[in-house]
């Protein structure tokens, strides 16, 4: 060995791939692996020859909402494979979108809804409830937004495929009330939300086919219906609630319980 190289410094180029790949899926967060991808030229192509097995690593361990993440883009191939215009052409299959293109698709999606839902309700202004220190959307928040974001999507899909249609009864049959809460939530923010949009850009529909799913958590989620069942409506005062909404706060957390004592 030449005496440059048996003197050079210890390294993380120099280390083997299986090692560098597992430095990367040991990552705090994904600005941890865009940084450390950008080291140098060895490691950018160890991060694009492990980028799936590295963002399922991570995700899967910073991101509460991955599992719901995933189980959507379980339902979007099971949609695919159902169309029957898919179904027939084998070349649209192949080249359509892989499942971690998907998944990183969606997860852009939801993270401009969480912005957007955090700029309609001005949450910065309601100090007296959350506190001046951190008034911004939290990242607790923002998982919790992002989880009913995927369920109410996945539901969406559900309710628009004719063969998977029953699988979406069974799909909120499965929540638990605080889960239904948001899902409501989530459902009345996003009937505003996607009326201000391009025509097929939120939830990959057109204009009249979301509406399936969104009815569906409305009918399931009358308040009106279920007080009369003996369960009740939770109050929470309007400067905890900005736009009425409250489900994904932490300062509103607390309210949640009551849910589940009343459900």
């Amino acid at each position: 060995m030449p005496s440059s190289q048996a003197n050079s410094p210890p390294s993380l180029t120099n280390l083997p791939q299986e090692i560098i790949r597992q430095i990367f899926e040991s990552a705090p967060d994904f600005s941890v692996v865009n940084a450390l991808a950008r080291t140098a030229r060895p490691l950018y192509a160890s991060y694009v020859a492990g980028c799936p097995a590295i963002f399922h690593a991570v995700a899967s361990r910073i991101q509460p909402e991955f599992p719901f993440a995933k189980r959507l883009v379980d339902t979007q191939e099971a949609a695919n494979d159902a169309s029957p215009f898919l179904s027939e052409d084998k070349d649209k299959r192949k080249n359509g979108p892989s499942r971690d293109e998907r998944l990183l698709s969606n997860a852009r999606c939801a993270a401009i809804a969480s912005t957007n839902f955090a700029a309609e309700c001005k949450i910065h202004l309601f100090t007296s409830a959350r506190g001046k220190e951190n008034p911004e959307f939290r990242p607790s928040e923002r998982a919790r937004f992002k989880k009913s974001f995927y369920q109410l999507w996945t539901l969406c899909i559900l309710a628009n495929t004719p063969s998977l249609l029953s699988s979406a009864l069974e799909y909120l049959d499965m929540l638990n009330p605080i889960e239904l809460a948001g899902l409501d939530e989530m459902t009345n923010w996003a009937m505003g939300y996607s009326e201000n949009e391009p025509e097929d850009s939120w939830l990959d529909f057109k204009t009249g086919l979301r509406d399936a799913g969104f009815d569906m958590v409305n009918q399931y989620c009358d308040w009106e219906r279920k007080e009369k069942s003996g369960h009740r409506k939770i109050h929470v005062y309007s400067d905890e609630a900005p736009l009425g909404f409250w489900v994904f706060f932490d300062h509103s957390q607390k309210y949640l319980k009551q849910i589940e004592a009343h459900w």
